[in-house]
């Protein structure tokens, strides 16, 4: 994924922006978007975390 920054939203304020291609799909995202994204990654990257340190005590319980 390559990221492009574009520029300004005439607010007065840095507007950053970026889109994401891959190989399925373009994205766009403005900052506030991209943190709400990256919360959202590592939340799901720390329940699945917690799930499979779960899993591995209970089969560890069953032997």
């Amino acid at each position: 994924m390559l990221p492009d920054t574009a520029g300004d939203r005439g607010l007065g304020e840095p507007f950053v922006a970026i889109t994401f291609r891959t190989e399925r799909q373009s994205v766009n995202m403005c900052e506030h978007d991209i943190q709400i994204a990256y919360q959202a990654f590592l939340a799901r990257n720390y329940h699945k975390r917690r799930i499979s340190e779960v899993q591995r005590l209970q089969r560890s319980l069953l032997t």
